[in-house]
């Protein structure tokens, strides 16, 4: 509850099914408290097996403080039928990941919240431009993204960092830097909805119902 809730580190083969995970750690440094960090692993399936339902989420990555699914280094996953709804940072973040199949999920990045710590008001979550659904960054490239909804305050599908910080404390955008290299090339997009992206191609919002 006060750290990542999972953490995998060049790691490899690994299912993950009807899971509920959670982090709750205020005001930590990026990735103590994210529900997923997986970090130079490779052929990692969080869900799309046979164990998890037909219908419904197998995995849940829920009200995270940090960020919800985070990919660094990491390729040829699966993710399916997941749920990544982080109130304070980000959901899905595929930074310099590759073969990545994501479908048939839905993110929430509705974030970060303002509370009142020691007298203090202060943003929960991590201090960082990556706030929102799904962001694709330092080249990510040959990722199929599909038959997803991605909600979010922030940019819903967004590629590289936007260098600015959404401070609620304020309720004003704070410059960020150095601000993240933008996604690499050959990633898809089929049959997603969003409110907002940065991606010119995705253009205009596909809003989800």
């Amino acid at each position: 509850m006060t750290g990542n809730a999972l953490f995998l580190n060049g790691s490899s083969h690994i299912t993950l099914s009807n899971s509920k995970l959670k982090a709750t750690a205020d005001g930590q440094v990026p990735h103590n408290a994210d529900g997923l960090y997986a970090v130079n692993s490779a052929y990692l399936s969080i869900g799309g097996v046979a164990a998890c339902p037909k219908a419904q989420a197998c995995n849940t990555f829920d009200y995270d403080t940090g960020w919800g699914v985070y990919l660094q280094n990491t390729h040829d996953v699966t993710i399916d039928h997941v749920s990544a709804n982080a109130d304070d940072t980000g959901a899905f973040v595929l930074d310099n990941a590759w073969n990545v199949n994501l479908g048939h999920s839905n993110a929430e990045g509705d974030g970060p919240i303002c509370i009142t710590l020691n007298g203090q008001k202060t943003p929960t979550g991590y201090f960082t431009d990556l706030q929102g659904g799904l962001l694709l960054i330092n080249g990510s490239h040959d990722n199929a993204i599909h038959d997803d909804q991605f909600v979010a305050v922030g940019n819903s599908i967004g590629s590289g960092g936007n260098g600015l910080f959404a401070n609620p404390c304020t309720n004003s955008f704070q410059p960020f830097s150095p601000a993240e290299a933008p996604m690499g090339s050959n990633n898809t997009f089929t049959n997603v909805c969003y409110s907002s992206t940065d991606i010119a191609s995705l253009e205009p919002p596909q809003k989800c119902k």
